[in-house]
């Protein structure tokens, strides 16, 4: 497998990744960037985004962090909106 191959594979599960956390956002809170609910005092900053405490979430500046089921972590850096930024250096071990 060559470099490129294996970035486009992990672009792709972190896309798919963070979609899914992004969607346990909006069954639970109503949006799919919830920053501006917790700033408001309105969610609290830590929590689960599932019904059965499996899978954690915690807000700080304008992100998150969502520890899935599957012990798989992802950090989100939200934008305007319910868009995500995407930062290289989180594959900068390739």
């Amino acid at each position: 497998m060559t470099k490129q191959s294996l970035l486009e594979q992990y672009l792709s599960l972190y896309n798919n990744r963070t979609n899914i956390a992004m969607d346990l956002f909006y069954q639970k809170f109503g949006v799919r960037n919830p920053t501006s609910k917790w700033r408001d005092g309105l969610i609290a900053r830590t929590g689960f985004l599932d019904k059965n405490n499996k899978i954690q979430y915690s807000l700080h500046g304008a992100g998150c962090t969502v520890w899935m089921e599957d012990e798989e972590t992802i950090f989100i850096d939200f934008l305007e909106g319910e868009d995500y930024s995407f930062d290289s250096w989180k594959f900068s071990f390739l």
